[in-house]
């Protein structure tokens, strides 16, 4: 009866034990005894020598699964082959199947299916260690299961090749304090080099290979790793600081070179999720995706680009896909009507049109991704706002369109920047604030040579404003606190460096928005423009907003706070300050009603002329009057 039972048939008592001459078995360890014998063949139960080492090796189980970890299991090779684990072949196995008994309670370890599940954990980390295939795969919870903290999906690769990298003799683990420490190690690498890739900026330590590897992340190589690294330092810490983020920046940046090689074959499928992994978080519909993925297609990343390159193309693509990925309704008013003042200094969109009131078909045209060219002089211009132009109509710009906008159109180049009181800080004068990718930065103010301000934000990007007029010198135009002030229907020049070569800065001045226009950089990412501030910028506090695209392409948007002017003028040497006028030298600064209109001077010539004529008239007939007098 005993020999026979399989499980399914009739389950041995004690006394049929007792019958059989096999002795210990009792109502604490019948069912585990039996659970045994529901496994082993019958020619391995048939005598009761077999049978009574059965029950003589699962009492040594109980004896030593006391929970105190005390040493106290004492099994050997031999009991565990009695108990149907002839896996436990070996002195290593022995002793940590020992461990793992002596840390449970029986009620842990009180079938057979329970010590085997242990036995083949077991097994997997010996062999692993040997370096030879194991019949069970070592997953999380083979770990969980024997005591083993720290392992989770992101490290378990780590953990199974340093079990390997262990001595083939199976001494670094035949242990399991060993193996825990073989853990700890796993973690604690893991997590510095999580650290060097989520503080990476493109300045300071660069990830390698082995960097990521000991993160957890695969697929870097030394074909992809400049460009991973490029993309990796464009994000902000809060999207590269878990080992999904980056494995998935990696996954996607695969899929972009994959596809992106110059044939058009339609090979590109990265989702939403991909762009968004790749930092650009402005795709997210299907037509977005479907749009970027045909230029993608036919880009070529291994002969048009260079790691540092790499972003400012998928940039360059998306704004010239800006209709599809950020549909607006309508222009920008570059000068806005007295009675479109928003009080929350957004920027005011016109009025659809009949052809804006949807989103234009994804039709993505073929053109080649532009490539940068190299010059070596900084670009300097001078952008005059086209005031008497006529608002256009209410279209959607065509996606071919060049990025480098007109200011008459009155289309911000960046349809996502933040706008001061929406996105960003609207500084009083003398204060700045700046922002990367939705994310504030700190933005330091200083002076040059010239007295020119000069705007350094953390994101590389440092931007200097100064005016240029000879009736108003640099060295008057910022006050003590730092405050730039700028003439009414003057110019002020704007440089900058630290951008993306061949980018496009958007200039703006609040409160109600007005268009002062954009330039775009040169090879070296730098910049020189002189900008004419219209004389419909009332005089008073307003907000300078600078737009660009730093060499990690990220958006960079810094915001200054500007005092716009007029001169009241005295006697002097008459100098021309346009609109007709003449007048001296500035002595007096003013922010009030003050005359700078022509015919406002001529009036008031006029009247002293005409009162000096009439004293003049007086004091003659006076005297003529006096001299007749007898």
């Amino acid at each position: 009866m005993i020999s026979v039972y399989d499980g399914s048939n009739t389950e041995p008592a004690a006394n049929d034990f007792a019958n059989a001459g096999v002795t210990g078995v009792t109502y604490v360890n019948l069912a585990s005894v039996n659970s045994v014998l529901a496994l082993v063949d019958a020619a391995a139960s048939d005598s009761t020598l077999e049978i009574q080492s059965i029950v003589d090796a699962y009492q040594k189980v109980i004896v030593g699964a006391d929970g105190l970890n005390n040493g106290s299991s004492l099994l050997t090779a031999g009991d565990f082959a009695s108990l149907a684990l002839p896996g436990i072949d070996s002195d290593s196995k022995v002793s940590l199947m020992n461990e793992l008994i002596d840390r449970s309670t029986f009620s842990q370890v009180n079938t057979q299916s329970e010590l085997s599940a242990l036995a083949d954990v077991i097994g997997a980390i010996i062999s692993t260690a040997v370096g030879s295939s194991a019949s069970v795969v070592l997953t999380v919870t083979s770990f969980s299961a024997i005591g083993i903290t720290g392992i989770n999906a992101t490290n378990l690769a780590l953990m199974r090749a340093a079990i390997e990298a262990t001595a083939d003799d199976t001494s670094g683990v035949d242990t399991l304090a060993e193996i825990q420490a073989i853990a700890t190690q796993v973690v604690a690498t893991q997590n510095a080099a999580l650290s060097i890739i989520s503080n990476y900026n493109g300045t300071n330590t660069a990830p390698s290979i082995s960097t990521f590897t000991d993160a957890g992340v695969a697929g870097v190589n030394s074909a992809n790793m400049a460009g991973i690294n490029e993309f990796l330092a464009s994000l902000s810490s809060a999207q590269r600081d878990s080992v999904a983020e980056v494995q998935a920046l990696v996954d996607a940046f695969i899929k972009l070179l994959a596809c992106a090689e110059g044939i058009d074959n339609d090979n590109c499928n990265l989702t939403a999720a991909d762009y968004h992994a790749l930092g650009f978080t402005e795709i997210d519909t299907d037509a977005e995706v479907a749009a970027m993925n045909d230029e993608m297609d036919i880009a070529d990343f291994q002969v048009d680009a260079t790691p540092a390159t790499l972003i400012g193309i998928v940039a360059d693509v998306i704004e010239r896909l800006r209709a599809v990925i950020t549909p607006r309704d309508g222009p920008i008013e570059s000068v806005p009507s007295p009675n479109a003042s928003p009080s929350n200094g957004a920027i005011p969109a016109a009025t659809p049109g009949p052809s804006a009131t949807s989103a234009p078909v994804v039709n993505p045209t073929r053109a080649p991704v532009p490539k940068p060219s190299a010059t070596t002089d900084p670009i300097s211009t001078t952008v005059r706002p086209n005031q008497d132009a006529p608002a256009p109509t209410a279209t959607t710009r065509p996606i071919s369109a060049d990025v480098l906008a007109s200011s008459s159109e009155g289309y911000p180049v960046y349809a996502q920047a933040p706008t001061p009181g929406n996105g960003i800080e609207r500084p009083s004068p003398g204060e700045v604030a700046g922002v990367v990718n939705g994310i504030p930065v700190a933005v330091a103010v200083g002076r040059d040579s010239d007295d020119k301000l000069v705007l350094s934000s953390d994101s590389g990007v440092v931007f200097t404003l100064g005016v240029n007029d000879s009736t108003f010198h640099s060295a008057s135009a910022s006050s003590e606190d730092g405050a730039l002030r700028i003439l009414r229907g003057r110019t002020i020049e704007v440089s900058g460096s630290g951008l993306m070569p061949n980018s496009v800065v958007d200039v703006w001045i609040f409160s109600t928005p007005t268009h002062l226009g954009n330039v775009k950089t040169d090879g070296d990412g730098k910049f020189q423009v002189t900008f004419e501030l219209p004389r419909t910028v009332q005089p008073g506090d307003h907000t300078l907003k600078l737009d660009g695209i730093n060499l990690k392409g990220a958006l960079t948007t810094i915001t200054a706070g500007v005092q716009v002017i007029d001169v009241r003028f005295v006697d002097g040497d008459a100098q021309s300050l346009g609109d007709g006028v003449s007048a001296s030298s500035p002595t007096e600064i003013s922010t009030g009603a003050l005359l700078s209109d022509a015919p406002s001077l001529t009036l008031v010539g006029s009247v002293l002329g005409f009162m000096l004529l009439l004293l003049m008239i007086s004091t003659i007939l006076y005297r003529r009057r006096q001299s007749e007098r007898p």
